[in-house]
C-alpha cells in the first residue's frame, strides 16, 4: 500500500518520468492488476523507447492480462 501511494505521488510530481511509470506499471503488474499496468508501461515505453525494462515488463503485463499476441510484439 506504501508503494501505491509513493509510486501515485511520483506521477503527480513528475509526469513525464519514464522512472516512475515504469516503477507504478511493476507494482500494478506484480499486483492483481496488470491491465491498469498497461497505461504506465506503454508510456514508459514511448518515454525511454530504448529502454529493455520498460519493453520487458509491458511483455509480461500483456502475458498476465492474457494478450499474448501483444506480449510477443513487445
Amino acid at each position: 500500500q506504501e508503494a501505491n501511494t509513493y509510486c501515485r505521488k511520483w506521477i503527480e510530481l513528475e509526469p513525464k518520468s519514464a522512472e516512475a511509470r515504469l516503477a507504478y506499471g511493476n507494482l500494478l503488474a506484480q499486483s492483481t492488476s496488470p491491465e491498469k499496468a498497461l497505461e504506465h508501461l506503454i508510456l514508459a515505453t514511448e518515454l525511454a523507447p530504448f529502454s529493455a525494462d520498460a519493453f520487458y515488463l509491458l511483455g509480461g503485463a500483456f502475458l498476465k492480462s492474457g494478450r499474448v499476441p501483444e506480449a510477443i510484439e513487445a
